[in-house]
């Protein structure tokens, strides 16, 4: 099992660990050998990327030379030409050369717990070598496990994470700061159609006329990935790690649990809506309507929920997502409605008839004289997506977990171990972060 790591640690009380897994002990010579105590849990420091974005190992910070964007790339693995490709703009030439490494992420090693929860990151120790691995929990005993189109499935059923913990799992798949991203970029990323138009780093709809003003912008994914085909169009929203600029992967996959983050300005009577489009369901509409006081979540011409709101006047943060068959939407920060929706189990890349994402706005004639719906700041995230590589059906016996990385696409895991499961007596405990 161990054969294959991604993760190793030294056990001092400072334990190292190295792509994801922990080697206890026998390194070291002259180290502190008492047990721990409550007080004194050990630290560790992460090194290596299959746990990427929740720890990262030794890597650099850059800066998109193009779209100012910062990501972290992996340190201890540099492509061959020295340049790293943004995975928000496609910019194929920001160099290595001259970049600081930075140390990976402090972490520490909580005591052992009676009872392990579906989502820890746990360190555990494999049965066949003194060496020992850092993963995520995603199946308990007895269990059956199923990964299908990047979700985890228990006996049949979508496993669900907590909110907060799925919001830190995100990862970000566009970023547009009106105050860096170049414009002749944004006009291929979010296309403005109708009365829609972009100026002075915001889009409004057109005010004047003797209709009512309407109109749509959508976004357009791209493939900001390494190799030749950067910035060409995607249908859809796509499993990219910036992270793991020398990774070869012969498929992509479609990512359908996503995040959209916004401000907006809609008056007093506006309306405006954030579509997403889904593989085996009418699209998502997540509306926000000034004239009602009302948000509201529908599927298709469907209406799931709604609820009243003390919409201010001006400048709202909106945020929408369907995440782990939950579509919720959050307005200032505060969740004002959230409903289940339909799972796609369908992981073809088929094109969508619609844009993956799209925003309409409506402003009514008799307001077009004094009013202006509209938009600026504009995020797209994406959830960690388990690839199908080796085994994805599992049944878990007694006091067996199956783990998995959060970096799917290189992490080496219960997926493709020869024996894929982890006993309760190999665990040591839950690894969370140096600060909490």
């Amino acid at each position: 099992m161990a054969s294959d790591l991604d993760n190793t640690v030294n056990n001092t009380w400072l334990l190292h660990l190295i792509f994801g897994a922990l080697i206890l002990s026998a390194a070291v010579s002259g180290c502190d050998k008492k047990a721990p105590s409550a007080d004194t849990p050990p630290k560790a420091v992460i090194t290596g990327g299959s746990m990427v974005p929740a720890f990262l190992g030794e890597h650099f910070d850059i800066q998109c030379a193009d779209c100012r964007f910062e990501f972290a790339v992996d340190a201890t693995k540099v492509p061959i030409h020295g340049h790293a490709t943004c995975p928000n703009c496609g910019f194929t030439q920001n160099p290595y050369e001259g970049l600081k490494a930075f140390p990976s992420t402090l972490i520490k090693l909580a005591l052992p717990n009676d009872t392990y929860q579906r989502w820890d990151v746990i360190a555990f120790q494999f049965s066949d070598t003194n060496q020992n691995g850092v993963k995520r929990i995603v199946g308990l005993p007895g269990e059956r496990i199923e990964i299908r189109n990047g979700n985890i499935f228990v006996d049949g059923k979508l496993a669900r994470r907590d909110w907060a913990l799925a919001d830190q799992m995100k990862l970000t798949e566009f970023d547009w700061d009106p105050e860096t991203f170049p414009a002749q970029q944004l006009s291929n990323r979010l296309i403005a159609e109708g009365d829609w138009y972009h100026d002075e780093g915001a889009f409004r709809l057109k005010s004047g006329g003797k209709e009512s003003s309407k109109g749509r912008i959508y976004y357009q994914p791209i493939h900001a990935y390494r190799g030749s085909n950067n910035r060409k169009q995607s249908s859809f929203v796509l499993d990219n790690y910036g992270y793991n600029q020398t990774n070869s992967r012969v498929r992509m996959n479609r990512v359908e649990d996503l995040w959209v983050e916004t401000k907006v300005n809609i008056g007093s009577v506006g309306l405006i809506e954030i579509n997403l489009t889904r593989s085996k369901s009418k699209h998502l509409r997540f509306r926000l309507d000034a004239s009602r006081h009302q948000v509201s979540i529908w599927l298709g011409d469907k209406e799931l929920v709604n609820t009243t709101t003390n919409m201010a006047f001006g400048w709202q943060d909106l945020t929408v997502s369907s995440v782990d068959g939950i579509a919720r939407l959050s307005l200032n920060g505060k969740l004002e409605c959230e409903s289940e929706i339909p799972i796609g189990d369908d992981s073809t890349n088929a094109s969508p008839k619609e844009p993956v994402i799209f925003i309409t706005g409506d402003q009514p004639r008799k307001e077009l004289s004094n009013q202006q719906i509209e938009l600026k700041s504009f995020k797209v995230f994406r959830d960690v997506f388990y690839t199908d590589r080796g085994a994805t059906d599992f049944q878990l016996g007694n006091d067996e977990y199956l783990v998995l990385g959060d970096n799917s696409p290189v992490s080496v895991d219960s997926r493709t171990w020869s024996k894929p499961t982890i006993h309760r007596s190999q665990i040591h405990g839950i690894v969370v972060p140096a600060g909490r």
